[in-house]
């Protein structure tokens, strides 16, 4: 599991859902953690 491509899809998510943005801001802190 790529941690960019794992990023690429929160954001892409993100830009359509607000959850989708907080789902990449826990995705990020998983990666970084």
């Amino acid at each position: 599991m790529t941690a960019g491509g794992g990023q690429a899809v929160a954001v892409a998510v993100g830009r359509h859902t607000r959850l989708g943005a907080t789902a990449a801001a826990l995705a990020v802190d998983k990666a970084q953690g």
